[in-house]
């Protein structure tokens, strides 16, 4: 199973309880047999493309829960690439 879905100044919760809220537009991709996830991110100067090493998603009745492993590749709207931790 898959998940393509839209957001936009959503709030986001990290696994030590601390909130923030995305700054822009985005699509994003999750599967639920995949060790990834990517965000397409729309910004005034281009569009970025997020890719997060992360377990497959699971949903339950609050939202779609994954693990960010933290280890992320970049890669920005000239196609450069960058890795980060």
């Amino acid at each position: 199973m898959f998940v393509i879905g839209g957001n936009d100044h959503t709030l986001v919760t990290e696994s030590d309880s601390r909130t923030w809220i995305t700054r822009e537009p985005a699509i994003v991709y999750f599967h639920s047999e995949y060790w990834f996830n990517v965000i397409c991110m729309f910004r005034e100067d281009g569009v970025y493309y997020y890719c997060n090493l992360s377990s497959p998603f699971v949903c339950d009745e609050e939202a779609l829960k994954y693990i960010d492993y933290d280890l992320d590749i970049k890669v920005y709207p000239k196609w450069q690439i960058s890795f980060a931790r």
